[in-house]
Parts: structure tokens; C-alpha cells; sequence
């Protein structure tokens, strides 16, 4: 059979078939990936305490500006976000949704509802040991497990 000028349009047809099977193969096998979007999270108002401008940048991070010179004094993540690699990235993540100043000290609020005291001077989180410990207990203990398991 003879297809002749109009055989693109017989290739361009099997083309866009097989690519709606694969948008409705990844839509069914990876629901996340598919229909999982955020909305921009709401922007958080900047903290003036004591000619020191406190500002959320990025998901996680606090950054101290002296208003004077426009210097940057420090900049801090606040906290981390552990992801679940089956999962959308961007509905995991967790932004600062406000600061404060309170007893001397920046509060920082996120998504979550987690509250974070940093030291105004040096953006040091406080209590930072009691989050890290747990995390690196789990650690030791995996990797002790693993090299138990390696001898086996």
C-alpha cells in the first residue's frame, strides 16, 4: 500500500499515541508525580529589631542584615526537611511562615507548626542538640546494623 504525501501524518498519529500512553501510564503508575503541585507559599514579613533587619530566605533559612550598612551579618537554616524519596519533593517541603522577636531571642514558625529561638547576634539555633541527637543516634545504629549484616 502507497501512503505517499501523506505519510507523516500516519507517523505523527502513532506518535501522539504513543505519547498519550505514556502521560496515561505515568499519571496512573506515579500518582504524585503526576498530580502533585503547591501553591507558593505566602510571603513572610521581614523583622526590624534594633537597626537588624531578620528576613526568611529560601524554604528554611533566616538571614540577618544591619540596615545601616546593608551588610549581611549571618545567615542560618532554621531546620532541615527529610523527604520521602516516593514522593512529590514540593508538597514535602516546609517554609517559614513567621517571625518574631520574643524575650531577646527570634522566633522563627514554620509550616509545621515547629517554633525555633535563634540567637539574635549570631543566628545560633537554640536547643540545636536536643533536634541532631536523635538523628545521629538513628545513624550510628543503622550503619552498626549494616556492618553486622555485612558480616554475615
Amino acid at each position: 500500500m502507497r501512503l505517499g504525501n501523506h505519510a507523516h501524518l500516519f507517523e505523527t498519529g502513532r506518535l501522539l499515541r504513543a505519547l498519550g500512553v505514556l502521560i496515561l501510564a505515568v499519571s496512573v503508575f506515579c500518582p504524585n508525580s503526576a498530580f502533585a503541585k503547591r501553591r507558593a507559599p505566602k510571603p513572610v514579613l521581614p523583622v526590624v529589631w534594633n537597626g537588624v533587619e531578620y528576613r526568611a530566605r529560601d524554604m528554611n533559612s533566616v538571614e540577618a542584615v544591619n540596615l545601616a550598612s546593608q551588610q549581611k551579618l549571618w545567615r542560618t537554616r532554621a531546620y532541615f526537611v527529610w523527604y520521602d524519596p516516593f514522593a512529590e519533593k514540593d508538597v514535602q517541603d516546609i517554609f517559614i511562615t513567621s517571625l518574631a522577636v520574643q524575650n531577646g531571642k527570634l522566633l522563627v514558625t514554620n509550616e509545621a507548626g515547629k517554633s525555633y529561638w535563634l540567637n539574635l547576634k549570631t543566628g545560633h539555633i537554640e536547643g540545636a542538640a536536643r533536634y541532631w541527637l536523635p538523628s545521629c543516634i538513628i545513624c550510628v545504629l543503622l550503619l552498626c546494623g549494616y556492618l553486622v549484616w555485612r558480616r554475615l
